[in-house]
């Protein structure tokens, strides 16, 4: 394979690299058009297939399948996905990896373990996030894409075409690979909350939630659009995509094939960026908004460590309240249905969960949603428990 193969090549999301929501239909446009699925709650775009993750765990493909990327393994127990160009990466529910597509690369050789928070699939290599905040690599390593500078404190991957992106707990980025087009020159600055590395271009959005970008231009895919109301970014083959907090979508860059042709909706949750296509989940969304815009202030007001976490242990959750705030802490499965409520203040800003509902049932392995609610901000994040 060579690298003028990427010419239409994509790239998700970012999440890191999964475009999430709580159920709903894929639609796309582009080379792919099609309205896909049901009960989606995840979503990935390759060079020309797609993706998803159902709410019951289980995956679904569509697109082109010459190298066996849409051959979805069989069971219900992912709880993440990652596509990029041909091949396909998913997390299960016990933290170990899934890889299948093209593997001429040995991009498919996912590492042993079951610790993995976070994954991202680039052209012919693949990146994946630890629980100890770590980065591992593997594949075609011919630009140093590979070669992931040392460090233990990542908190989000991008894998691009020949260049990654990773985003720390000081809120910086750091870029490693081919750096030919300055893809890899990410900007200064510890104000980052989300990053998307597409086929030779790179996206960040920031905690005013604009947006930068740099890298190759040659479609105006680093031509950002003004605004400040964008909650999710996906950097594509030759376009970009964002989502805005009205829940609906911004594309610019390359239209040859129609992929900044955005439907006109009002209740798109999700978004991926592929080779010539855009693809994004619609539908309603049962836990609320959760990818509701923030304030600056309010970007890093809960966290929960470790996550994911085992039914074995607890999660903890840390809050920043303000004195004067009151508010609670309630936890949802994929379906919207309540699991566990927490009452929060500023005294009692810190509290643990032993992955057991109101009625002290064990909850099952998989995907959650934490939702903070109090008297000056929301905000809703997901969390993982393992078995």
């Amino acid at each position: 394979m060579k690298k003028t193969y990427f010419v239409l090549a994509l790239l998700l999301l970012s999440i890191g690299l999964i475009a999430q929501t709580n159920g709903g239909s894929v639609i796309a446009w582009g080379i792919i058009e099609v309205t896909q699925g049901y009960d989606i709650i995840q979503i990935a775009a390759g060079a020309y297939h797609c993706l998803a993750l159902k709410s019951d765990g289980s995956l679904i493909a569509w697109g082109d399948n010459e190298y066996g990327q849409c051959d979805v393994p069989d069971g219900n127990n992912f709880v993440a996905i990652s596509s990029r160009y041909y091949h396909n990466l998913a997390i299960t529910s016990d933290g170990s990896l899934v890889a299948w597509g093209d593997n001429y690369y040995g991009q498919c050789n996912v590492p042993a373990g079951n610790n993995f928070i976070a994954i991202s699939a680039g052209y012919c290599h693949s990146l994946a996030l630890t629980n100890l905040h770590t980065i591992v690599a593997w594949g075609d390593n011919t630009d140093g894409q590979c070669n992931v500078p040392a460090d233990n404190n990542y908190i989000a991957i991008s894998a691009g075409a020949f260049h990654n992106l990773a985003l720390t707990n000081y809120h910086n980025i750091v870029a490693w690979g081919w750096n030919g087009l300055d893809q890899c020159n990410a900007p200064p600055g510890n104000n980052y909350i989300a990053i998307s590395a597409g086929y030779l271009h790179s996206l960040a959005l920031t905690n005013l939630h604009t947006i930068v970008a740099w890298g190759l231009n040659n479609e105006g895919q680093c031509n950002t659009p003004p605004g400040n109301n964008y909650i999710a970014i996906s950097a594509g083959g030759l376009h970009s995509l964002a989502l805005t907090n009205l829940h609906t979508i911004v594309a610019w860059g390359d239209n040859i094939h129609g992929e900044c042709n955005v439907p006109p909706r009002e209740d798109y949750n999700a978004i991926a960026a592929g080779g010539g296509f855009s693809a994004a989940i619609i539908g309603y969304n049962p836990v609320g908004n959760a990818d509701e815009i923030q304030s600056p202030e309010a970007v890093s007001c809960i966290k929960a460590y470790p996550n994911p976490f085992r039914q074995s242990g607890v999660v903890t959750f840390e809050t920043t309240l303000k004195a004067y705030e009151t508010g609670s802490l309630t936890i949802y499965n994929l379906k919207g249905q309540k699991v566990k409520t927490f009452e929060l203040n500023a005294k009692n800003p810190k509290l643990s969960w032993n992955s057991r509902d109101e009625n002290n049932m064990q909850c099952a392995s998989g995907m959650y949603f934490y939702r903070l609610n109090t008297n000056r901000h929301q905000e809703t994040k997901k969390l993982v428990l393992l078995k």
